[in-house]
């Protein structure tokens, strides 16, 4: 998968591909409630990803308040998110960031809805004026799935790195605090 530089142009038109699906499998999954955007009052709409959609029960920094991983062994994969997701919510994953002035993480794997992706190279984005790069074609794991991610670094420790996305989910579940 190809990292977007922050120069070059967002991909809103996957993204509204990606999101477009997901509101279709949602339909039928939720019916009869409906779809009403952003700021849902009854039925289910988008916002964006937070840190708390990502825990679901599951191990990992998304249960946190704050995008970060706990890096524990240097130069091999470990589990950054493994989780299954609620039955409220589907994420569009579409990029990634990392707020670390000195960043370890150089490599990360995704495996989405039972299906392992390309494992990529994440470097190119500390190259750039801001730390975050769009995904050329995101990627959205369906409700009830899970999603396992793990990174590769090259230090121990803690970093501020986490994912740039959409969560469409029932109105309960986007007005959590």
């Amino acid at each position: 998968m190809t990292l977007l530089r922050f120069t070059d142009k967002r991909p809103d038109a996957e993204i509204r591909t990606a999101l477009d699906a997901a509101i279709v499998q949602a339909r039928t999954d939720w019916a009869p409630i409906v779809y009403e955007d952003w700021y849902p009052r009854n039925g289910f709409g988008i916002a964006d990803l937070r840190p708390k959609h990502c825990n679901a029960g599951g191990t990992g920094w998304g249960s946190s308040n704050y995008w970060a991983a706990s890096i524990a062994a240097s130069n091999t994969f470990g589990d950054w998110m493994n989780f299954t997701l609620t039955n409220q919510a589907y994420i569009i994953q579409t990029g990634i960031f990392n707020k670390e002035a000195v960043p370890k993480t150089y490599e990360m794997q995704a495996n989405a809805n039972g299906e392992d992706l390309p494992v990529w190279n994440i470097e190119v984005l500390y190259t750039l004026d801001v730390a975050r790069a769009w995904y050329e074609k995101p990627y959205t794991i369906r409700a009830n799935n899970k999603l396992k991610i793990q990174l590769k670094a090259e230090n121990t420790g803690v970093e501020r790195i986490g994912l740039l996305g959409l969560c469409l989910a029932k109105r309960a579940f986007l007005i959590e605090q």
